[in-house]
């Protein structure tokens, strides 16, 4: 929070509020809700909000970290529900 609010990256933020959950897998995310001074302009969003993957020649290992672990796809949707019986998909 001290990059948001001291740093100011997107601004002056006037307040915030956040929370933080656990996944069922024990790993932490929070939800953030921060109100700015003045208003982020839709064409700057894209300057602090990235969602590419990486290139493996830059980066194998987090290209590796995030084709193994970071994405959601209907393969593994699928299999993920085919280990509950009644959760299955038709």
């Amino acid at each position: 929070m001290n990059l948001i609010t001291k740093g100011k990256i997107f601004g002056v933020a006037q307040c915030y509020m956040y929370t933080i959950e656990w996944q069922k897998r024990g790993l932490p995310h929070a939800h953030i809700l921060v109100w700015l001074q003045e208003t982020l302009q839709v064409h700057k969003v894209d300057d602090f909000i990235s969602a590419e993957i990486p290139n493996p020649e830059e980066d194998p290992e987090l290209f590796n970290c995030i084709t193994t672990h970071g994405t959601w796809s209907l393969r593994s949707h699928q299999s993920f529900f085919s280990l509950h019986e009644e959760w299955k998909m038709y």
